[in-house]
């Protein structure tokens, strides 16, 4: 049924934050300030993370009630703007300036509302509104006009009730989907660790099977993204296994990891480790592992992956950051079959790989129907046609 439509600012009191300087903010005290990191964007829910104090005045109008729907008004990022979180109970909090409350009357259902501005007919609106700004800012005025469909209250109250229902069905498929992505790479890790920890072969340090160099800093000068040797400082662009590409480049090389080598963080975070398939330079957070003829290189990856914590009590104690040197690196010992063994055990690792990269798949598939879902269920409850 098609509902009559209303616009906000005729049945809702709109309320822009609390406008402060950096000189008001406090340690301890005052009034807590809700920003708009405030709200998760995914989940639409208020989270209590990195809170501002201000030893400011607040009026009463500008602390947060139960059913009121707080909303940033200004952000950054676009995504971000026209972001709304419920508030299910009173907080002696305030909003800060780039935020604002809609608060409800006894025409509108507060859950109403606030599902109204969760769902796709309110991100057009906003996209019509800042479409070709540079400023991502909602003002008062447009959200005022914004036009939502008014049923009878208690009608408001089923749709909401029906909603709530089919949207925790489809969170909590959701959520079944990342809990099996995290059991999939959870029970990768512990067949990883078992793989090597239950290993029978003779144990050699790294020092006699490996060549490790470290790396310099070139010239900070030297660091550019137009030419010059692919330049890498840390695990910025580790992957799971592989290096990834660095747009940072350098003209005055140091030192450099070979292709087919393996790269291995020698300063926090000490111990991760990956492979690189071409040649790079390399600053002071890496070290490079060249593997010798009695080692795979395959193998020392999967070896040392499972090596963080042994790493980590190798490196320099005392210090603020950890850092590990290439004397310890070299004295770290790791299980040696012959080569042939190490070649299995690779090709047995890869293939669950494989399997957890399809299992992963499948899970971000699934959330992601899923999110497509309940944003169905938002847009059909209130397309109003």
């Amino acid at each position: 049924m098609k509902w009559p439509t209303v616009k906000l600012g005729d049945i809702c009191e709109i309320i822009r934050g609390l406008t402060y300087k950096k000189t008001d903010e406090v340690a301890e005290g005052g009034t807590i300030v809700l920003r708009a990191n405030n709200i998760d964007l995914n989940t639409n829910r208020l989270t209590f993370d990195e809170l501002k104090r201000v030893s400011i005045p607040v009026s009463n109008s500008k602390l947060l009630k139960s059913r009121d729907v707080l909303i940033c008004l200004a952000s950054g990022s676009k995504p971000h703007l026209g972001k709304v979180a419920y508030v299910s109970q009173n907080y002696d909090f305030t909003f800060g300036g780039f935020m604002g409350v809609v608060r409800s009357t006894s025409r509108l259902y507060s859950r109403f509302l606030f599902f109204t501005l969760t769902a796709s007919p309110f991100r057009e609106y906003l996209s019509t509104r800042t479409e070709g700004t540079n400023i991502n800012n909602l003002r008062v005025e447009d959200l005022q006009t914004f036009a939502i469909p008014l049923p009878p209250v208690e009608e408001q109250k089923r749709i909401v009730a029906r909603l709530e229902k089919a949207l925790e069905q489809a969170d909590a498929l959701s959520a079944a989907f990342s809990d099996l992505a995290q059991t999939a790479q959870t029970a990768y890790q512990s067949l990883l660790h078992h793989t090597f920890a239950s290993l029978n072969a003779p144990s050699h340090p790294l020092g006699d099977l490996c060549e490790i160099r470290a790396g310099q800093s070139p010239n900070g000068k030297s660091i550019n993204v137009e030419h010059g040797l692919e330049f890498h400082q840390g695990k910025i662009y580790f992957s799971q296994k592989e290096l990834l590409p660095s747009p940072q480049k350098t003209s005055e090389v140091t030192k450099t990891a070979p292709s087919n080598t393996l790269l291995l963080c020698v300063r926090a975070p000490v111990g991760k480790v990956n492979i690189t398939k071409r040649k790079i330079c390399i600053g002071r957070g890496l070290a490079v592992v060249i593997p010798g003829p009695t080692v795979a290189l395959e193998y020392l990856f999967y070896s040392l992956s499972t090596r963080e914590k042994q790493f980590l009590s190798l490196s320099n104690p005392g210090s603020t950051f950890p850092s590990i040197s290439v004397k310890a690196v070299a004295s770290l010992s790791i299980p040696l079959p012959p080569m042939e063994e190490q070649k299995r055990i690779v090709a047995s690792l890869e293939k669950t790989e494989a399997q957890l990269k399809e299992a992963e798949a499948l899970a971000r598939q699934g959330a992601a129907l899923c999110a497509t879902l309940r944003q169905s269920l938002l847009e059909e409850a209130f397309r109003n046609e």
